[in-house]
């Protein structure tokens, strides 16, 4: 996000300086028109980059305010035994259907360009099958993978204890929460919290709780033009303030 703002802010300062810079007056006419092609070529830059990071940034996935937990999986286009076991499970054990049903649900591949957008850094695909539990801001509270991920009831209570576990360490949390955890879908509440710090963004290990940082765009757009744009840029100045 920070080298975006870098880029727009020094894509303005290129503009600024090709617009109103001025030769000297004994400027030869084909150093002028060199100018001018210089000058045009600087701008077109500029306004290049400035409108790939104005579409990076209204690309990027917009914060849920449903408040929902995310039920995510991600298994090969073809699933495995290992991957259609697990979808398997979350369809025909209840009180994962219970959760399933409480949560906003995404069943990704590799290749789906949300989860490449928004996961992949911190949910690789190196070991599918992969199942997460996240808050609505990002936050993974429970991720597992390949053969450590459990099945059926086994995994709806590993849900619901680290939703409680997510619950009790944060005090704005919605505290209608059944204490035995019973009903599997009543501690999946939605529930708000304004205070919560962001994600890291790193691999996120089995079976951690952790605390993401949300994906929102890539700066790959803005570093692949800027590159351009500052040696235009770096020419320019120096075809002008040469001697």
């Amino acid at each position: 996000m920070f080298l975006n703002i870098l880029a727009v802010a020094f894509a303005v300062a290129c503009l600024a300086f090709a617009c109103f810079a001025k030769l000297r007056p004994d400027t030869p006419v084909l150093l002028r028109w060199v100018s001018l092609a210089m000058r045009l070529a600087l701008i077109v830059c500029a306004v290049l980059m400035i409108l790939i990071v104005i579409t990076g940034t209204a690309q990027g996935q917009p914060p849920d305010d449903s408040q929902k937990y995310h039920l995510i999986t991600v298994t090969a286009d073809e699933p495995s035994p290992a991957g259609r076991a697990l979808l398997d499970s979350i369809r025909t054990t209840p009180r994962l259907s219970q959760i399933e049903a409480r949560c906003k649900r995404f069943r990704w591949t590799p290749t789906d360009d949300a989860y490449l957008l928004r996961y992949a850094a911190q949910l690789p695909p190196n070991r599918l099958p992969v199942i997460a539990l996240a808050r609505s801001d990002g936050g993974v509270i429970f991720k597992a993978s390949g053969t450590s991920i459990p099945l059926g009831d086994r995994l709806a209570d590993v849900l619901v204890a680290r939703v409680h576990g997510d619950r009790q360490s944060n005090p704005t949390a919605n505290p209608s929460v059944s204490p035995r955890g019973d009903v599997a879908g009543s501690a999946l509440l939605p529930w708000r919290d304004p205070d919560r710090p962001r994600i890291l963004d790193q691999v996120i290990p089995d079976s951690v709780v952790t605390v993401e940082a949300p994906a929102g765009f890539s700066d790959v757009f803005a570093k692949s033009v800027g590159l351009p744009l500052l040696i235009a840029a770096g020419a320019f100045v120096l075809f002008v303030l040469k001697d």
